[in-house]
């Protein structure tokens, strides 16, 4: 007999710094499967300024072991929420106002 519960996958999908463009839509789509009740998203950007003071852009750079604690917190948080989906990313290098720094997307089972 056929199983008529759509199948959640579970778990870290993508723990990323990187120097390339971060997406969204993309790191949506990583997450999104039939199954999920809920499909959340984040993405934090650079803005023209900072205090009192005008920000043309930044320049990211990452820490050696960034990539490693990325990985870390986000099997961490998997572990923790098991039908919950993560996909996160931080970017280094020069970026743009406007251009996204950190962008996550997350899936759960429920809402």
């Amino acid at each position: 007999m056929n199983d008529p519960t759509p199948h959640h996958r579970a778990g870290a999908l993508l723990a990323s710094v990187t120097p390339t463009t971060l997406s969204v839509p993309h790191h949506e789509a990583l997450v999104s499967m039939p199954a999920p009740g809920a499909v959340v998203s984040f993405s934090g950007v650079v803005r023209n300024h900072d205090q009192d003071r005008g920000v043309h852009g930044l320049e990211y750079h990452g820490h050696p072991s960034a990539q490693t604690v990325l990985e870390r917190v986000v099997g961490e948080v998997s572990e923790r929420f098991p039908t919950c989906c993560v996909a996160v990313s931080h970017r280094i290098g020069m970026l743009a106002i406007g251009d996204a720094a950190l962008v996550v997307a997350v899936s759960s089972a429920h809402r």
